[in-house]
């Protein structure tokens, strides 16, 4: 238990909002990368990806959060 006089950092947070600020910090610890994310997290990769669908972490957060972003895809011609 936290000492009365400890800084409680999430107080007056929503559950949601904390797993959601846990889970954006875990992923920014590790540059963005899902799997990495997932394995600090103790959950599966498919789990992680409910988790960021239910919480709304979209796919622009973590491009923006990564160190090195993928190019974008281009179309192969045919």
């Amino acid at each position: 238990l936290l000492p009365h006089s400890a800084p409680y950092p999430y107080a007056g947070w929503t559950l949601l909002q904390i797993e959601r600020d846990i889970l954006v910090k875990t992923l920014q610890r590790h540059g963005g990368h899902r799997s990495h994310t997932a394995v600090a997290l103790g959950i599966s990769p498919p789990a992680l990806s409910a988790n960021m669908k239910r919480l709304q972490v979209n796919d622009s957060e973590l491009f923006a959060l990564r160190a090195t972003p993928k190019p974008p895809r281009t179309q192969r011609a045919q």
